[in-house]
């Protein structure tokens, strides 16, 4: 809704990278979470983007390394693009959900946040180039592990582009042991999101990176 519609007639084209964590730390229903997620923003951009706008989708942490730039010589394993950089196109866009790296975890134990950004930025300066354009990556979730130590470690700041806003939505794991007594999954995500909100605060918000929980992220979708 308010991600769309915003000064829409005077608003330069929209270049928007959805990645999703496949890893085997996603749980099934984390990753299908996820994937509603990123199918909704993709629906939203066929529906009320501009025509030039562009959309991006790759997976991080799967099982084997498709990418444009990066697979060749390894810079960044198991990131598999799916679709993309390409215009806006609904029926591209629903089969997507098609892909086999989208429905299951991977045997992989964790992705590397670091080699997703990095394919993804790639891919968006590689599609855009001189052009004005709101250049967005997404990445989806559970932010388990390492995630803000991985960004830093890798150095990631000194590459990030300070045109791109970054966002990292976390997606909490639903399942049956919600009715076992525990916080719903609304609440865990916004208590895991609080932790590494304080990690990132100083360090990475300075470079454009945002944190939001899946709740958050449906309210703006």
């Amino acid at each position: 809704r308010g991600c769309w519609h915003e000064g829409e007639m005077a608003r330069p084209s929209t270049a928007l990278a959805l990645v999703l964590d496949v890893s085997a730390s996603m749980r099934p229903a984390a990753l299908a979470r996820a994937r509603a997620l990123a199918a909704h923003a993709l629906a939203n951009v066929a529906r009320e983007g501009k025509k030039k706008d562009l959309v991006h989708l790759s997976a991080c942490g799967a099982d084997k390394s498709a990418n444009a730039e990066f697979a060749k010589d390894e810079t960044c394993p198991n990131v598999v693009e799916v679709l993309g950089p390409c215009l806006c196109d609904a029926t591209a866009f629903r089969a997507t959900d098609l892909a086999e790296v989208l429905q299951a975890p991977s045997s992989q134990d964790t992705a590397d946040i670091a080699f997703g950004i990095m394919v993804a930025q790639s891919a968006l300066e590689r599609a855009v180039g001189t052009k004005k354009y709101n250049k967005r990556i997404i990445y989806f979730t559970n932010g388990r592990g390492a995630l803000v130590e991985t960004l830093k470690q890798a150095k990631v700041e000194g590459d990030l582009d300070p045109t791109i806003r970054y966002e990292i939505v976390i997606v909490d794991d639903t399942s049956d042991d919600d009715d076992a007594g525990h916080a719903p999954a609304s609440d865990r995500d916004t208590s895991r999101l609080s932790a590494l909100r304080e990690l990132v605060q100083d360090d990475l918000a300075k470079h454009g990176f945002q944190l939001l929980s899946a709740s958050e992220m449906e309210e703006v979708l």
